[in-house]
């Protein structure tokens, strides 16, 4: 459970922070600058869900940097839960900002809630509980015409499977719209990389990409207005709707995987025995591939949509659209946004690497 500096060009350890007690099965997340990381620590049996692959949860947020010198690290914050709490997960998400990590905080009591902090360690937003069901937290990303970023988990994937797209601008998270009938995650797994977000279909909005609630499909959900209302609120709350579907040679058996195809994705997942890829072609000539009936074209309401995480345009000019933005005939074309996947695995920080030993 320790946190190892190793130097990967001398093959050398450089530092090691002891009495981490790091989750056996615990990753480290970045940073988008890259100068900060975070990892859970202060594994505990005490909580026994155990649906995670294990009974260990954590009961801190660690924040780390490297030292000034390069060949050390630092702890910037600690975070430590109150008795009976833990952080119910393997890693926590940095959001765009670098400043705002996501954790999901689960109790007894209550169940699971998504929760918020700064880089100081003070909680910035709070999700709702529900009455002793677990949240698997997903990502986050921009969604629906409009542009909104929005945090995505599932409640329940064993049992309730709603998809969420939370607000997380309040002290209060908010959720936007809600979407049932997909499974995430099995109890006992570790496979937590079961979802992403990304444009898959090309129709210039992203998608949160999950799989279905037997897990033998992957589908495509976007968010829509449900009303003429032009920005969502709590009073109007959006709608979420499956807009493609993918059926899979088996049931799915392993994490998601997005990987840049040249301009475009490729997607990677394994199901059964079998690991596919799907590039632009062999998706769009995909038989089970199928577009649900009610997609249709969309003109973004925000010509900025394409750059939500950043400074919008003053002068933007109109965001064509492909030609045929159905599933069908454009699979898996260049995509406009960042994909927010699931933030994860090792860190590598100039020639040096971090390390859970």
């Amino acid at each position: 459970g320790d946190l190892v500096l190793w130097d990967e060009v001398e093959k050398v350890e450089l530092d090691r922070l002891t009495n981490v007690n790091a989750l056996p099965d615990g990753r480290i997340t970045e940073c988008v600058e890259g100068d900060l990381l975070a990892v859970y620590g202060g594994a505990t049996d005490k909580y026994n869900h155990c649906v995670l692959g294990d009974c260990l949860e954590a009961t801190q947020l660690l924040l780390v940097r490297e030292g000034d010198d390069s060949k050390s690290l630092v702890i910037k914050t600690k975070v430590e839960l109150e008795d009976g709490s833990v952080f119910e997960g393997m890693s926590p998400l940095f959001l765009e900002d670098g400043e705002t990590i996501v954790t999901t905080v689960s109790t007894k009591d209550t169940g699971a809630r998504l929760q918020t902090y700064d880089t100081e360690g003070n909680v910035v937003s709070r999700g709702p509980s529900n009455g002793g069901y677990w949240r698997h937290q997903l990502f986050y990303n921009c969604f629906g015409p409009f542009g909104k970023p929005f945090l995505v988990d599932v409640l329940s994937p064993d049992s309730l499977m709603d998809l969420e797209f939370f607000d997380v601008t309040g002290p209060e998270m908010e959720v936007m719209a809600t979407v049932s009938g997909y499974a995430t995650h099995s109890t006992g797994s570790r496979n937590l990389d079961t979802g992403l977000s990304g444009d898959l279909n090309g129709d210039f909005l992203n998608e949160a990409v999950i799989p279905t609630e037997d897990g033998r499909g992957l589908v495509g959900i976007q968010i829509q207005q449900n009303s003429t209302t032009e920005t969502p609120s709590s009073s109007s709350p959006l709608k979420a709707e499956e807009v493609w579907r993918i059926e899979l040679p088996g049931k799915i058996s392993s994490n998601i995987a997005a990987v840049n195809y040249g301009e475009d994705l490729a997607v990677g997942i394994g199901a059964g025995s079998t690991f596919r890829i799907w590039t632009p072609p062999s998706w769009e000539n995909f038989s089970g591939l199928t577009a649900a009936p009610s997609l249709s074209p969309l003109t973004p309401k925000n010509p900025s949509i394409r750059s939500c995480f950043t400074d919008p345009d003053p002068n933007p000019s109109p965001t064509p659209l492909p030609e045929d933005p159905t599933i069908t005939s454009g699979a898996l074309r260049s995509n406009p946004f960042k994909v927010a996947a699931w933030g994860g695995g090792l860190c590598l920080l100039l020639l040096s690497q971090i390390l859970l030993l």
